[in-house]
């Protein structure tokens, strides 16, 4: 979370713009993380000798559960987040040279690309692939966005 901060702060110095309401966005998540918001129990029994049963909590939050029903569709993903990727950072690329951006912004794009479409044709793990996706989706969207403005 620190580094979602860490980067807007970076482009709030850099662009003279005031990210403020992204401090509020942290404090949702300080509190959800601080009062287990989101997270379900499961009681898990085992039977290890005969009659002895142990009951052991597992803490499963939002986002597993997402990655574990990811994992059913695994090329499915994979396909999706490399087209979807593709569309999106062709469209960030072309907003950025349409607006003789400065070049950061060009290799910034490009490298958050590769990296999705390199974890698809890979094959790395779904929680790799979803991570590097959603990246390479707001950084490209935030590309567009700036140079919308």
């Amino acid at each position: 979370m620190s580094l979602l901060f860490h980067f807007f702060s970076l482009t709030s110095v850099i662009f003279k713009t005031d990210f403020n309401h992204f401090h509020f966005f942290k404090t949702i998540i300080i509190l959800i993380k601080k009062y287990n918001i989101m997270g379900t129990t499961i009681q898990l029994k085992s039977n290890t000798l005969g009659n002895s049963v142990k009951s052991q909590s597992v803490n499963v939050n939002w986002y597993d559960k997402i990655i574990s029903k990811l994992d059913f569709s695994y090329f499915g993903l994979i396909s999706m987040t490399i087209l979807v990727g593709s569309i999106i950072g062709g469209i960030a690329a072309s907003s950025i040279l349409s607006n003789d951006a400065p070049i950061w912004q060009l290799c910034l794009c490009a490298a958050v690309s590769m990296a999705n479409n390199t974890a698809g044709i890979a094959q790395a793990p779904t929680r790799w692939v979803a991570n590097l996706f959603a990246v390479s989706t707001i950084v490209n969207v935030l590309l567009i966005l700036i140079n919308l403005i």
